[in-house]
């Protein structure tokens, strides 16, 4: 006989085996999302534990570029596994995505049983719907913050708590295995640094508690104030509240409502038409809904229907507590998401993985109505199961399809793959010093290119400048005033690297401002330029680049000299003029001196620049 703990292991390799075949397609694909290459650059900022454990304690949003994102548990994926997988292998980081992902099929099954004894089959087409489920294409397709780790760690939390509560039940003050409780609340607070919806596992685990009589004053009070605390925890992180809480808008919570029953069931009207989303035509939120999965979700939602029912006429039905828990969780795991009013579809990623518990279960529930035919429900459900997850590789390969006619974003993706799988071969030649020039000739948008922002230098007034430095400062990375890329740090893995992403066309570079001709003059000795074709692919065109800056240097009489900063004490009669600067950059008033014949020297202070003569 096999020991239990090798029958575990057995049973969790056959599910991982499963969920990695039917996601080749995505594995294959590698899609390379934007905000990889920040993510890299963020976690160079953590060079001891103290600085992850800073992260832990004080969590802080990226930057400005992604509002959402706030980094914390995921950074400790990253610590540990970066340096044997390399920040390159983006297709083993899927792989370790899909182990979550697995692990969550893994304590579903664990967790069916002791919410339902006696039955079990129904858990295997519960995680099948999970595992094919459309409104989960983009978490599958790309790393960010691995977003099935937090509901797998939510799951662990929800078995030690069922089976902390088996073990003792009918206990009235002493408990037994009061690790299993103690693990559970590790597992919730640990789901809670890697996503906000994870908060709302407090209110289900004392949910799970009243319903299963298990009542006592000390773990319900434990709870709340895990509860409590790790929602100051989460709040500290929001920008926005350090300014001024954002109101619940009730137009977009009603339409991620909406969108709910569309990404769930793929719904194609609007049910609430007094909802809206702020990003109704996001392409991020746009999914494939094939319509086998729409028979297959809408035939899982009418037999729910007729269980539900029937379990609520029965007098004393057994599985009404169990299923009335599995209720009150879905409905809980839906409160953030509403309340943020934003309607991406995998932030139903909770809500959908009980729903789908509920419709396995009710598909078991009506197979045992069939008196005689117990034997064939092992069967039916496993092959059932096995039906429906087989459903993922097409419905996988559409999404992909979608991504991929879509021609900017497409264009973007491969531009991201690209950079980092096959970047020009230019890394003997770069150091520290070197400034890398990213020809954005097609996109224009930095956003698609490694998540970057163009030369700031030149868009924003006084004004801007005060309000954005003042916004900045509750982020965890900042952008330079003019080397914010990205892409090319993180593919070369040299974050000390210069990167200014600016949107030109080698070809045409006449409307370029002499500031941004200036600066690449500086560093004409050590500066590179990149630039990429209609299928995305990267081409070293430092020669011709060098030569248009030589031509325009020439054409528009540009100086760059060696100066010096004039001593504090400059004499009063020396100054030939002054200028106002809308951006605290020195190197604005070494432009303007260096295009002087008069000007031999100059001060900076605070925006203002003094020109002086001999």
């Amino acid at each position: 006989m096999l020991s239990s703990g090798l029958k575990n292991c057995l049973l969790y390799c056959l599910i991982l085996s499963i969920v990695l075949l039917v996601n080749l397609p995505v594995i294959h694909f590698n899609m390379m999302y934007p905000e990889q290459p920040t993510i890299y650059l963020a976690n160079q900022t953590i060079t001891h534990l103290s600085d992850l454990l800073r992260l832990y304690l004080h969590p802080q949003w990226l930057h400005p570029n992604v509002g959402f994102f706030r980094p914390s548990g995921h950074f400790l994926i990253y610590q540990i596994l970066a340096p044997f997988l390399g920040w390159q292998n983006t297709q083993a980081f899927l792989v370790v995505s899909f182990m979550f992902l697995a692990g969550i099929g893994f304590f579903l099954l664990k967790l069916y049983r002791l919410l339902f004894p006696g039955y079990q089959w129904g858990a295997y087409i519960a995680f099948s719907l999970y595992l094919m489920h459309p409104s989960l294409s983009l978490a599958r397709l790309t790393l960010m913050h691995f977003e099935f780790s937090y509901v797998f760690f939510i799951m662990v939390s929800l078995y030690c708590l069922a089976l902390f509560c088996e073990k003792n039940n009918g206990a009235a003050t002493t408990f037994r295995h009061l690790s299993l409780f103690l693990f559970s609340l590790f597992f919730y607070a640990l789901a809670c640094t890697f996503k906000e919806p994870a908060l709302m596992l407090g209110p289900v685990m004392i949910g799970y508690l009243w319903l299963n009589r298990q009542r006592h004053p000390r773990l319900i009070g434990s709870i709340m104030l895990l509860s409590i605390g790790l929602g100051f925890y989460i709040t500290a992180a929001w920008p926005s509240l350090t300014h001024t809480p954002r109101p619940i808008n009730l137009y977009n919570a009603l339409g991620t409502i909406n969108a709910f029953l569309k990404d769930i069931f793929g719904l194609t009207h609007t049910l609430i038409p007094q909802g809206g989303l702020p990003f109704p035509h996001s392409g991020w939120s746009a999914i494939q809904f094939p319509l086998l999965s729409k028979v297959i979700m809408l035939s899982g939602g009418l037999i729910t229907l007729l269980s539900t029912s029937l379990i609520l006429f029965q007098r004393h039905p057994p599985n009404r507590r169990p299923l009335l828990f599995l209720y009150v969780a879905a409905i809980s795991f839906e409160i953030i998401p509403i309340l943020w009013g934003i309607g991406a579809p995998w932030h139903h990623s909770l809500t959908l993985l009980f729903l789908c518990i509920i419709m396995g279960f009710s598909a078991e529930q009506l197979l045992r109505m069939a008196q005689g035919y117990h034997w064939l429900i092992p069967s039916t459900c496993i092959g059932t199961a096995l039906a429906i997850a087989m459903t993922t590789l097409p419905m996988n390969q559409q999404n992909i399809q979608k991504y991929v006619s879509q021609e900017d974003g497409f264009l973007g993706m491969a531009l991201n793959r690209n950079a980092v799988q096959h970047p020009p071969d230019i890394k003997q030649k770069l150091n520290s010093d070197s400034l890398i020039v990213v020809e954005d000739s097609r996109l224009h948008n930095d956003y698609f290119l490694g998540n970057s922002a163009y030369p700031l230098l030149l868009f924003l007034d006084k004004a801007d400048y005060l309000t954005f430095k003042k916004r900045q400062q509750h982020y965890m990375m900042r952008f330079d005033l003019t080397y914010s890329g990205t892409l090319f740090r993180y593919a070369y893995n040299m974050p000390s690297l210069h990167e200014e992403v600016y949107p030109f066309n080698l070809e045409a570079m006449n409307e370029i401002p002499n500031e941004i001709i200036y600066n690449w003059l500086k560093h004409a000795n050590n500066i590179f330029c990149l630039g990429y074709d209609e299928k995305g692919n990267w081409h070293d065109k430092t020669m011709a680049f060098k030569q248009q800056l030589s031509n325009l240097q020439a054409k528009r009489h540009l100086t760059v000299k060696n100066y010096r900063p004039a001593g504090r004490h400059a004499q009063a009669s020396h100054l030939l003029f002054s200028s106002t600067l809308n951006v605290p950059d020195q190197q604005l008033c070494e432009f303007t001196c260096d295009q002087s014949a008069a000007c031999q020297r100059f001060i900076y202070k605070n925006f203002s620049c003094q020109f002086y003569g001999r």
